[in-house]
């Protein structure tokens, strides 16, 4: 399945194994890094809305995915694609990424961002809150006045 998603050219494909890999190849290495690959390569919005959504099935902990979702977020024009990355962010995200996520996204919970690009702020707001909920004050308050802008 794998395969076919790399060697496809036709949308409707790519999007049908996306969705299947998410219920079929739960943590398989090869799979995540394909479903990435479309996240990051495909212009045609089911397939991403697939991926998207197979990584948050699959990819629990996975960094080269989280980072993925994190860029998704942060750089996509359609408010429903980053929604979906925030969901299956949420999904997949353990303890230890948390900080990164935490200093890469709060930069987006400003008043600017509420005011221009509300969907934006309250999908960066979410991720945020599930992090501080799970990571002791001390963490997260550092992480909070990091504000990386890398990956994770």
């Amino acid at each position: 399945m794998v395969d076919l998603i790399s060697n496809s050219n036709d949308n409707s494909t790519k999007y049908s194994v996306a969705q299947s890999l998410g219920k079929i190849d739960p943590g398989n290495e090869n799979a995540i890094n394909a479903l990435v690959d479309l996240i990051r390569n495909s212009n045609n919005y089911f397939t991403k809305k697939y991926a998207v959504q197979s990584l948050g099935e699959i990819a629990v902990g996975n960094e080269n995915a989280i980072n993925a979702l994190v860029d998704l977020i942060r750089n996509s024009n359609h408010d429903d694609t980053k929604s979906s990355a925030a969901y299956s962010l949420r999904e997949i995200l353990k303890n230890k990424h948390m900080p990164k996520v935490v200093a890469i996204l709060t930069s987006y919970l400003s008043v600017e961002t509420y005011n221009y690009n509300p969907s934006q702020f309250e999908n960066c707001y979410g991720i945020i809150w599930k992090c501080a909920q799970n990571m002791t004050y001390p963490e997260f308050y550092q992480a909070w006045h990091q504000q990386n802008n890398s990956t994770i």
